[in-house]
């Protein structure tokens, strides 16, 4: 009797693992590198060491701040946000067609330029009447995802934008399939 339930057991079927489809990335590579950028803001985006000297006695503090944090702290913080969205709009806006071109190469060149100029590693230093104070930023993961990020997109903007040729053929293919210039 228990061949016979054995027997008429089902056996699962194997699980197919999922397929990547290379022509979907190579085609939005832009938007889904853009669309990571908007992710990174999520995660802690920069770090504040601050340490207190008074009279010998010290005291530190470590803050971490995501990117959403910073968005709304003024213009550069608010272009972190906006010009990745307006990379993957581009995509799926007829109207935006004529300027996809200067998207593609304006958007992530200011967004880098915001993250280098207006937040570099700043290190401030004051001393004075027995006390002193030193305050240092940096980056964090999510910042260093939005600098690769944006690097990358500013890099096959310039290809495209130029109709570069590179000696690495995935960046040939990418700049070929990716969606053209109207």
């Amino acid at each position: 009797m228990d061949n016979e339930k054995l027997q008429n057991v089902e056996t699962p079927e194997p699980q197919k693992t999922p397929t990547i489809n290379r022509e979907f990335i190579l085609t939005n590579i832009i938007a889904i590198l853009s669309g990571v950028s908007i992710v990174s803001l999520l995660m802690p985006f920069i770090t504040i060491d601050v340490w207190v000297e008074f009279m010998g006695f010290g005291d530190g503090s470590i803050e971490t701040i995501s990117g959403f944090d910073v968005v709304p702290e003024g213009l550069w913080g608010i272009l972190l946000l906006v010009l990745p969205a307006v990379i993957i709009a581009m995509n799926y806006i007829k109207q935006l067609a004529p300027y996809k071109k200067y998207i593609t190469l304006g958007a992530p060149i200011i967004c880098l330029l915001n993250l280098f100029v207006f937040l570099p590693g700043m290190v401030v230093s004051a001393e004075g009447g027995g006390a002193s104070m030193d305050i240092q930023t940096s980056y964090a993961i999510g910042g260093w995802i939005m600098i690769i990020c944006m690097g990358i997109v500013a890099a096959l903007g310039i290809i495209q934008f130029f109709g570069l040729k590179t000696n690495i053929a995935l960046l040939d293919e990418v700049a070929s399939k990716s969606k053209k210039f109207e």
